[in-house]
């Protein structure tokens, strides 16, 4: 079955790196080859997935399926690149004057107890190897499943505290 689910996947490549060229036009082209690399490997880890499509529609449901995963893994990565260099960009700027010192320092604060807060709600018997795991996720950006299986904390624990940190940083 995996050679069946191989052949659209590697005789339409050329295909899918024009498709998302078209969807993200000023993104590197390397960037796509590494969305279309990793959507290869989801395909080869998620085979279950790819083997319904399969079932479904044959080599056309195959391809759409390896598009839509591509695609998404362009969008995460210009998600997580967006989110780091604000982050980034903000500090350096604020840190250059005495007011925004200030400011570094109350903002430092706030992601401090933000991160005690999120290890707090989502931790439970692993507080500190999500404490760990939830400061590597937000400095590497790295996926969440391999920060999770680092540090060996349930992934959905890192996603929740993930996004708690995100909707209250900037928040109230």
């Amino acid at each position: 079955m995996r050679s069946e689910l191989a052949r659209p996947i590697s005789e339409n490549r050329e295909d899918l790196l024009r498709y998302l060229q078209s969807r993200f036009p000023r993104v590197a082209p390397e960037l796509l080859e590494d969305a279309a690399h990793d959507a290869c490997l989801d395909a080869l880890e998620r085979s279950k997935a790819f083997e319904a499509a399969w079932s479904r529609g044959g080599e056309p449901e195959v391809y759409a399926l390896f598009r839509c995963v591509a695609w998404r893994k362009v969008r995460g990565n210009l998600r997580q690149t967006r989110r780091r260099d604000e982050l980034h960009q903000l500090l350096p700027v604020q840190a250059s004057t005495t007011p925004g010192q200030e400011h570094l320092v109350r903002l430092v604060d706030r992601v401090e107890g933000l991160i005690i807060e999120a290890v707090t709600r989502f931790g439970g018997s692993r507080k500190e190897a999500l404490r760990q795991a939830l400061v590597h996720k937000l400095l590497t950006g790295e996926p969440d499943r391999s920060v999770a299986l680092l540090y060996e904390v349930p992934r959905e624990y890192l996603n929740r505290a993930k996004r708690f940190f995100q909707d209250n940083l900037w928040g109230p």
